[in-house]
């Protein structure tokens, strides 16, 4: 198979190992060695003891240091433990890449735990969870995920996540209560858009069809419980005018919901690690398509909403360091005339991990997060331009720290943002794994709206 590159990652050593064993080379030696040679090999051997027992009073005057050396790097940075066929993962308990802020959020804390069995034939069984704590919203989200890789030749995964999502709010307060909120004196602002916790339960299934195909079945379980503000609004309920509409807004919803995606890469390149097979690259985009439909009345479901999204997406590469990144996607919600939560799978923050390595592209940055599930359908594109050779290459002492340049844009369009966009320039620094800063600024049609700085690195 010509898209198999698996031969070109294999590690070959030479066969012909050095032996310095004397004993072996004594039994082994034609000639034997002469009484001059045999005291060089006895000074050396004098002078390699004198070396190991240095080493050794060294090691045990250090070994105290290195103990709260290794005690304290494992509380700041990513460390991992490995004990026969299981690996473990931790962030780190003061890790600063761990601490965030924004002004939406606030500060933000997060920690990171994971588990990896390794088993036969490559099939592994995975474990990765996450907490983080936003102090502006006093706000807790969580996640657990569970992947049983079960067929390594095919891709074959099944995952069961359950957690805590970012908080959003009910198509009600977009169709039948902003109004009415408005004419009954009551702020929209002060119940806040965040106005439901989500908690969740996901079980999905990964299969390769056919290279490059790859289908993933699942289903999705919400319970969204109504958050309360600074004020009782059961008792704004019973002192104003408002109708039952948004008496609904103080219950439970439930919505029980099955999907279906699509991925499809043309001549997909591939290599494999034992039976794992591995995507590489591929000179064609990526092709997405996915569709889920809300039952009700299962497990207490009250949604039946349809939604659809389609994405587009492709790493051009223009050279060894340069490469023209894009994805283009729409989506929709169907059926209305019920409730739902505008939760699209595409259109969200780091949605694309597999095409934008930058930790800062494929997304809106400055974008309000509760605009993306303020509406039901949009529009977006994204594209990445990424070259070593732009503007700060010709400054000799800034070129030193540089070793990547980008530019970003980004356009959205949705029923109540009739025109969005986001520019961006951004630089990568080459003395971390990944270092990566860039500035943006944003318009609402033609119109400056604000700018901001994004920073992502990973010692």
């Amino acid at each position: 198979d010509e898209l198999n590159l698996s031969g070109l990652f294999k590690v070959k050593l030479d066969s012909i190992p050095i032996n310095n064993d004397y004993l072996f080379w004594r039994e082994n030696r034609k000639i034997p060695l002469q009484a001059k040679e045999l005291d060089v090999i006895a000074n050396y051997n004098k002078e390699q003891q004198k070396k190991l027992e240095e080493k050794r009073k060294r090691d045990s005057t250090r070994n105290n240091n290195n103990k709260a050396q290794t005690l304290a790097k494992n509380l700041v940075l990513d460390s991992k433990y490995k004990v026969k066929s299981t690996m473990i993962g931790y962030s780190g308990l003061l890790n600063p890449l761990m601490l965030g802020y924004s002004s939406i959020d606030g500060i933000t804390y997060r920690q990171k735990l994971s588990l990896s069995y390794s088993m036969s034939r490559s099939r592994s069984y995975k474990v990765s969870a996450f907490a983080s704590i936003y102090t502006k919203k006093k706000d807790i989200r969580a996640d657990i995920t569970n992947t049983w890789n079960y067929e390594p030749y095919y891709q074959g995964n099944i995952s069961l996540s359950v957690g805590i999502g970012t908080p959003s709010y009910s198509s009600l307060f977009l169709d039948d209560v902003q109004q009415e909120l408005e004419n009954s004196g009551v702020v929209f602002d002060d119940l806040s858009v965040e106005y439901y916790r989500d908690y969740y339960a996901k079980l999905f299934n990964d299969y390769e069809l056919f290279n490059g195909f790859v289908t993933t079945i699942g289903t999705e379980f919400h319970i969204r419980k109504p958050r309360k503000k600074n004020f009782d609004i059961e008792d704004q309920l019973k002192s104003s005018s408002i109708n039952n509409s948004l008496g609904r807004l103080l219950y439970s919803k439930r919505s029980f919901s099955p999907y279906v995606r699509l991925r499809w890469t043309p001549k997909q390149y591939y290599r494999y690690e034992g039976r794992q097979k591995i995507y590489v690259r591929s000179y064609y985009p990526t092709f997405k398509i996915e569709f889920a439909k809300a039952i009700p009345d299962i497990i207490g479901s009250s949604s039946k909403y349809y939604r659809a999204e389609v994405d587009i997406s492709q790493n051009i590469q223009m050279g060894l360091m340069s490469s023209i990144k894009y994805h283009v996607g729409v989506g929709k919600f169907f059926n209305r005339g019920s409730e739902y939560f505008a939760d699209f799978s595409f259109f969200a923050r780091n949605a694309y991990p597999e095409n934008w390595d930058d930790g800062i592209g494929g997304s809106f940055n400055l974008l309000n997060r509760h605009l993306y599930n303020a509406s039901d359908q949009y529009m977006q594109a994204h594209v990445m331009i990424e070259t070593p050779f732009m503007i700060l290459r010709n400054i000799p002492i800034i070129s030193e720290y540089i070793n990547r340049e980008r530019i970003y844009v980004s356009q959205l369009l949705t029923p109540h943002i009739k025109s969005y966009t986001e520019l961006g320039y951004g630089v990568g620094n080459r003395y971390f794994t990944k270092a990566n800063a860039a500035v943006f600024t944003s318009f609402q049609k033609l119109k400056f709206k604000e700018i901001g700085v994004k920073v992502a690195f990973e010692l």
